[in-house]
C-alpha cells in the first residue's frame, strides 16, 4: 500500500471522527437536565461550559483588553476560529498535543484542553500555554479572512472575536481562566 492511499482513508477516519465529535453538541443539555443539583449543576445551567467541558475554576486572571468585539461576529466565527486552531494544532508537521472548543452559551468560552499526560495543574503553566496558542493563532488563514491584525495576543483575538473567557483546563480538577471582559 502506497502512502498516497492510506491518505484518503485518514480523511475519511478524521470526518467521521468530527461528525461524531460535532453529534456531541446535544450532550451537555442532556447531562445539564439529569445532573443533581449542586454548585456544578448550577454552573450547567449559567451557560460557561463548567461541569460539562471542563471543572471549576480554580484560578483567574482579568488580563487587559484593548478591542471590543467586531461587529457581527457570532457564534459560527468563534466556532470556526476554535477550529482552525485544531487544524494547525493537528498538523503532522506541527504536532501540539492540545484540543480547542468553542462551548457554552453562544459558544463564548474558548476552552484549550491538553492531552497525552500533560500537567496543566498550575496558573503558570496555563499562562504558558496560552501564550503559545497567541503564537499559534497569529498565522491562522481565520486571522486574515476575518481581517484581524497578527499582533493580537489571544486574550485580544478572543474579545474581538467575543469570547467572554478563556479557560486552560486538564480535564480532571484544575481549569485557569481568563475573564476577557
Amino acid at each position: 500500500m502506497t502512502a498516497l492511499s492510506i491518505a484518503p482513508r485518514a480523511a475519511i477516519a478524521i470526518l467521521a471522527a468530527t461528525a461524531t465529535i460535532a453529534a456531541c453538541e446535544t450532550s451537555p443539555a442532556a447531562i445539564a437536565s439529569a445532573a443533581d443539583i449542586s454548585p456544578v449543576a448550577a454552573d450547567l445551567q449559567s451557560g460557561t461550559g463548567v461541569g460539562v467541558f471542563f471543572p471549576p475554576i480554580t484560578s483567574s486572571d482579568t488580563p487587559e483588553i484593548r478591542f471590543s468585539t467586531m461587529p457581527g461576529v457570532g457564534p459560527d466565527q468563534r466556532q470556526f476560529f476554535a477550529d482552525q486552531i485544531n487544524l494547525v494544532a493537528s498538523g503532522a508537521e506541527r504536532a501540539i498535543p492540545i484540543v480547542v472548543q468553542a462551548v457554552g452559551d453562544d459558544r463564548k468560552t474558548l476552552v484549550f484542553m491538553p492531552i497525552g499526560g500533560q500537567a496543566t495543574a498550575t496558573p503558570y503553566i496555563a499562562r504558558g500555554i496560552l501564550a503559545r496558542m497567541t503564537s499559534v493563532s497569529r498565522f491562522l488563514p481565520a486571522i486574515s479572512e476575518m481581517g484581524l491584525s497578527q499582533e493580537f495576543d489571544i486574550y485580544n483575538m478572543g474579545a474581538v472575536l467575543g469570547f467572554e473567557r478563556i479557560v486552560v483546563t486538564d480535564g480532571r480538577d484544575f481549569s485557569h481562566q481568563a475573564i476577557l471582559g
